[in-house]
């Protein structure tokens, strides 16, 4: 029996990135171009002081804060704008929460290497019981090559994420960041100067996963903000004459948010297919690498 237990290792093997998701990429496209069409009239047709606004998306968004009340920022804008702004937080929420769990994979996976680590230790240290079916020697072996498994994973699954994250993070400042300030106004600000590199060199690596983990996070909840607020317009325009529908509605979708959908392929795919050799070299018929 090997005592090794990595939870994704294995899991992406033999998937394709590619399939459904591309007519799924041109609609959005598609979709994008048209919404894009859709805030420059909005902001066009949006007076502030009896001044035109410039037609482009930041001119929107200045035109919605110039519209909002103290109580929501939403309260004076046309329905079809609503809908826009809406878009906009889910896109933006679609790429915060994709770095969350891809994050999130990179740390758990590291963190089964650590404990699959301490257990080896622990057997060559006499503080476990070594199993019926290993030698030392086994376990000396499956020990150096966990190790080196993990240091391959740290460090190219670290690269991976910085190539996807940097530029991620730069979307979220400047694409939907004017957005995301009309819920924090801090948001765009707070991003300008922020690195997401993962620095797989650094002295506790999961301090720094969770150091761009929980800015993605506050992304994450910021955009879901953004959209229980507009639902809530929506709401309060539908049920306006009737609050007791609208409560009974509220009711219902308590808790409830947009959940972008993800595709099953990691993108550490590749690194694991790389950390499955080493592994199976040090396992050499004693087990499945797999446990």
């Amino acid at each position: 029996m090997v005592i090794t237990n990595f939870s994704n290792l294995f899991s992406a093997q033999g998937r394709s990135g590619f399939g459904a998701n591309v007519s799924r990429n041109v609609n959005l496209f598609q979709q994008n171009n048209t919404l894009n069409q859709i805030a420059e009239n909005a902001a066009a047709s949006i007076e502030q002081e009896g001044k035109v606004q410039r037609a482009d998306r930041f001119s929107l968004v200045e035109a919605l804060k110039s519209k909002g009340s103290g109580e929501s920022p939403f309260s004076g804008i046309p329905d079809s704008i609503l809908q826009y702004v809406k878009w906009e937080y889910e896109n933006g929420l679609r790429t915060s929460a994709n770095m969350e769990a891809e994050l999130t994979e990179y740390r758990d996976q590291l963190a089964s290497f650590d404990q699959s680590i301490q257990r080896y230790q622990q057997i060559l240290d006499g503080t476990s019981a070594l199993p019926e079916d290993l030698s030392m020697e086994d376990v000396e072996s499956l020990l150096k090559a966990t190790q080196s498994a993990r240091d391959t994973f740290l460090q190219d699954g670290a690269y991976q994420l910085n190539q996807r994250n940097q530029k991620r993070g730069e979307e979220l400042q400047s694409t939907y960041g004017k957005y995301a300030d009309l819920v924090d106004d801090t948001f765009s600000k707070g991003l300008e100067h922020f690195s997401w590199e993962i620095d797989a060199d650094a002295e506790n690596i999961y301090e720094e996963v969770d150091r761009v983990r929980s800015v993605a996070r506050r992304a994450t909840e910021t955009f879901q903000r953004g959209i229980s607020m507009i639902n809530a317009e929506i709401e309060r325009r539908r049920y306006k004459d009737d609050p007791y529908q609208a409560y009974f509605e509220r009711q219902k979708t308590a808790g409830s948010y947009f959940i972008p959908p993800r595709n099953n392929v990691s993108i550490f795919r590749e690194t694991y297919g790389a950390v499955r050799e080493i592994l199976l070299q040090a396992v050499d018929g004693k087990g499945d690498a797999n446990q």
